[in-house]
């Protein structure tokens, strides 16, 4: 769970505090009915100790009173307005309060705040009058102070808006559903991710967006056991039928009235997991160019062993090769850079002063645009970015240090800081060797394709089940048939003994490799030839085995061994 998560987390364990601490100062603030009195000297004794009262003539004069205000004595307040220790934006609400009780004789509650040396403080007052027959002969104000409870909410109202301002802010989609997958609040992102509006989400079951039901059963399973789950991976179906892989954290919540919902932020991990396989699939193809590349210097070593007597300094100078080869493919590493708009410098690592060939002082000093060959390349990167929020897969052409130009692909994302700044985060990877090496390997295929095709011997690829896949024109002629008669002949069909090929396969499969298998074979029209069968084992691109047999046509030679 990343930072922004936690602090969700915190901030809702944070509201629930402060709703319980409300409702306990509500709980102990609230008193019963002002019983009714005949004086205010008789209501004292069925006042709480917590209470503070004032006893108030009809013009609002103070005749009784057993607290401090503005620093007065209760003696020394009899006699002035009790409005005069009221902060002056409620006068009026007491002025109205005591206005009710003379016209409706009922007690009446309000709330006013009340200036101190200490500071405000916030009374819960309940006036009623005080009767001597039949008439009202004054006040009585029975306050409790809730300046507690008053904070209490206001912290509240603050949490809750900051609260409410990272859940509609946040760029993963949060949702809250009931525990039978009802939806009851869900943020921005949510809509955007679904592709739904408010009101078609809100009439919809968790249930029907997820493309394997069984997930939301498992999900359900592990909140009810330990209360939350972390990156639960499953698939996602938008309103479109488009379907996302996703990251599932979430965790069990009680609302006020009591009822368990469930609040999840769900993180699209879509193109996260494609740009992974892609990158998977550049590794295989990079081991693949190592392993033709070994397999090339092994066979240049065999020449240079066969063809000169400096057989050890060449051995040594493909030692050093390979080793050299071996170590940049191990230890190379993508530069990753952080700028913002103006192309300044924030932040790199070891690899970007690498790349560029540079110390930290002189990356630092180096506006992004500086790296750029072509500065309309940079301009058509920020009309990219700005426009759709990353750039992938961006090919160009940039200048390190020493002016050298290279051939990069550059993987951006932009986001915002805590300040509001929009920054940039690059991937770039140098593929200049890889453009050289693709065209390398066309050239090697080409050439390969040439001497396979112009080979005066037969050349035949099968599977091991002896299903022909791939021949040149040198085994058409050796067999006399055509290439579609080729095709649908198995391999075994072409042997004049069926022992020869149980034979041949057995002793192919132990030891990976025969050389000069003799043996007899059949032409279209049937007739036998003696040949020798050079066979090797292979994979194709696909991972399955295939066979390599070189066939040569040794009828001739025998018969010339037989005359001598």
């Amino acid at each position: 769970m990343g930072d922004e998560d936690r602090t969700k987390e915190q901030l809702l364990d944070e509201l629930a505090a402060l709703r319980q601490r409300v409702a306990e100062l509500q709980a102990i603030e609230s008193g019963g009915p002002m019983p009714p009195f005949e004086s205010g000297e008789e209501y004292l004794p069925s006042v709480s100790p917590q209470d503070n009262v004032v006893l108030l003539d009809l013009d609002g004069r103070i005749l009784f009173s057993n607290l401090v205000l503005g620093g007065l004595a209760p003696e020394e307040l009899l006699g002035r307005y009790f409005a005069e220790h009221v902060s002056e934006n409620h006068r009026e609400l007491l002025l109205k309060a005591m206005k009710n009780v003379l016209d409706s004789g009922e007690t009446i509650t309000y709330e006013v705040s009340i200036p101190s040396p200490e500071g405000t403080r916030w009374w819960s007052n309940r006036i009623g009058p005080i009767k001597r027959g039949r008439g009202v002969t004054g006040f009585v104000e029975v306050g409790r102070d809730i300046t507690e409870r008053k904070k209490a909410e206001e912290t509240l109202r603050e949490s809750e808006e900051r609260y409410r301002s990272l859940f509609e802010e946040s760029r993963d989609a949060i949702i809250v559903t009931t525990t039978e997958g009802k939806f009851v609040d869900f943020n921005q992102a949510a809509l955007d991710l679904l592709c739904f509006t408010r009101e078609e989400l809100m009439g919809m079951n968790a249930q029907e967006r997820y493309v394997n039901p069984a997930d939301r059963k498992t999900l359900v399973h592990k909140l009810e056991q330990v209360g939350s789950v972390q990156d639960f991976e499953t698939r996602i179906r938008r309103k479109d039928g488009t379907e996302l892989d996703c990251l599932y954290t979430a965790t069990v919540r009680i609302a006020s009235d009591g009822s368990t919902l469930y609040r999840g932020i769900i993180r699209d991990i879509t193109e996260r997991k494609q740009m992974n396989e892609e990158l998977r699939q550049y590794r295989d193809h990079l081991e693949q160019l190592v392993e033709k590349r070994t397999a090339e210097l092994k066979v240049a070593n065999e020449q240079l062993r066969q063809e000169t007597a400096e057989r050890k300094e060449a051995e040594e100078t493909l030692k050093e090769s390979e080793e050299r080869f071996r170590s940049l493919f191990e230890e190379s590493r993508d530069a990753i850079l952080v700028s913002d708009q103006d192309g300044r410098t924030i932040e790199f690592n070891q690899a970007a002063l690498d790349l560029f060939r540079c110390t930290r002082e002189e990356m630092m000093a180096i506006n992004a645009q500086e790296r750029y060959i072509d500065p309309a390349d940079r301009e058509r990167f920020l009309w990219e970015i700005e426009e759709t929020g990353y750039v992938k897969d961006f090919e160009v052409k940039l200048r390190k240090k020493d002016g050298t130009e290279m051939i990069c692909l550059n993987s951006t994302t932009s986001y915002l800081v805590g300040d509001g700044s929009l920054l940039y985060q690059g991937i770039t990877r140098d593929i200049t060797k890889w453009k050289r090496t693709e065209e390398a390997l066309r050239e090697s295929e080409e050439r390969y394709r040439s001497l396979f095709e112009e080979s005066l011997d037969a050349i035949v690829f099968t599977h091991p089940d002896g299903r022909t896949i791939e021949f040149n024109q040198a085994a058409l002629d050796l067999f006399g048939c055509t290439r579609e008669e080729m095709v649908r002949q198995n391999a075994r069909e072409r042997y004049a003994d069926p022992a020869d090929r149980e034979r041949h396969t057995q002793e192919l499969g132990q030891k990976g490799f025969i050389k000069d298998f003799e043996v007899k074979l059949r032409k279209r029209g049937g007739t036998e030839m003696g040949c020798l069968i050079t066979t090797t084992v292979g994979r194709a691109s696909d991972g399955s085995v295939l066979h390599r047999g070189t066939i040569r046509d040794a009828t001739e030679r025998k018969g010339r061994e037989g005359k001598a």
